[in-house]
């Protein structure tokens, strides 16, 4: 916000899962990653929130970023397709 030619800031909050969604649905990704602490989840943590599955994107990995080789190659994380 603007006072007398400052800037001052305001607290706001982001939600990057959606907002990485959205980003990746606007540039037709194949696959969206969200990288977690944990190497796979089930039922995405109890919230039906895949938006880019929704949206008509084709694969959504969640793993941890220790563990992202060994998930790009099937071998670990957890895949939500179509």
């Amino acid at each position: 916000m603007f006072k007398d030619g400052e800037i001052k800031g305001v607290e706001a909050v982001i939600d990057k899962d959606y907002a990485s969604s959205l980003l990746a649905q606007e540039i037709g990704a194949d696959l969206y990653i969200i990288l977690t602490g944990v190497p796979q989840v089930s039922i995405n943590f109890g919230k039906l929130n895949i938006k880019f599955i929704e949206a008509g994107g084709k694969e959504v990995l969640v793993t941890s970023a220790s563990e992202l080789g060994k998930a790009l190659q099937r071998q670990g994380g957890t895949y939500i397709v179509r």
